[in-house]
């Protein structure tokens, strides 16, 4: 079919504040939204390359850590693998593409899994020669059963947080396969080697940092391959916290 009167697509309401209606061509997905003010989508990263073409209204969209206000006439192109987060700051009408297809846009049904670290550790009183653990959890928020595939962790004491970076996800068969039901979640944990008193003295006085990153690869119902990426930074009050910067924290 050559031409497409949206206006008599089905209208579907994926996340609060989100209308959408979508189609797909031959290779590329499209979905044409009308946003309520005050809406926005999490950060977020895909393997498909993706353009947000703002029709009225205005955004704040924000690309790999860089955040600029889109109105009417402006395109914002997303690369693979890139972490992105929308906000609508008046109620606004955009149309957003796809390419590869990608099947899932405007989707409610499927798996998503987000890390949560479950118990406080406090870095500055780590002592001895044991290694140090980090309880977490892999929660699935989404609908339907979520397969883990890998888990990819890195804990760091360094001078300075390193910047965000992109994640790709692996082609191929993986080993692991943790099954995940909507809803529930997969206890587990990350050890790092005992710290030293010196590391602990420059944490302790803002000197250093400890960070811990790392991303989870999963399996929808269907096979289709997402990721989760997350950072942690420690904080002398408060323990584990995000670091409060786009681009270390997004799903699919």
């Amino acid at each position: 079919m050559a031409f497409i009167d949206t206006s008599k697509l089905s209208e579907r309401e994926p996340k609060p504040g989100w209308h959408g209606r979508f189609f797909d061509s031959e290779g590329m997905s499209f979905a044409v939204y009308r946003i309520e003010a005050g809406a926005s989508l999490h950060e977020h990263s895909h393997p498909n390359e993706e353009v947000w073409n703002v029709i009225s209204g205005e955004l704040e969209i924000t690309i790999g850590g860089d955040s600029h206000r889109a109105g009417p006439g402006c395109a914002a192109l997303v690369p693979p693998n890139t972490a992105h987060s929308i906000r609508a700051l008046k109620e606004s009408s955009v149309i957003v593409v796809d390419r590869p297809l990608r099947g899932a846009v405007g989707g409610t049904g499927r798996a998503a899994l987000a890390i949560r670290f479950t118990s406080p550790v406090d870095l500055t009183r780590a002592s001895g020669d044991a290694r140090i653990v980090f309880p977490f959890e892999i929660r699935n928020l989404g609908r339907s059963e979520g397969s883990v595939r890998r888990i990819e962790i890195e804990s760091c004491v360094a001078t300075a947080l390193p910047p965000p970076t992109r994640t790709a996800i692996p082609d191929g068969d993986l080993l692991d396969r943790i099954a995940v039901a909507a809803g529930a979640a997969h206890a587990a944990s990350h050890e790092h080697p005992p710290l030293s008193l010196f590391e602990r003295e420059q944490i302790g006085a803002g000197k250093a940092v400890f960070f811990l990153r790392g991303a989870v690869f999963y399996e929808d119902a269907e096979g289709e391959r997402h990721h989760t990426t997350f950072c942690r930074i420690f904080d002398a009050a408060h323990g584990l916290i995000e670091p409060g910067k786009p681009g270390y924290n997004y799903g699919d």
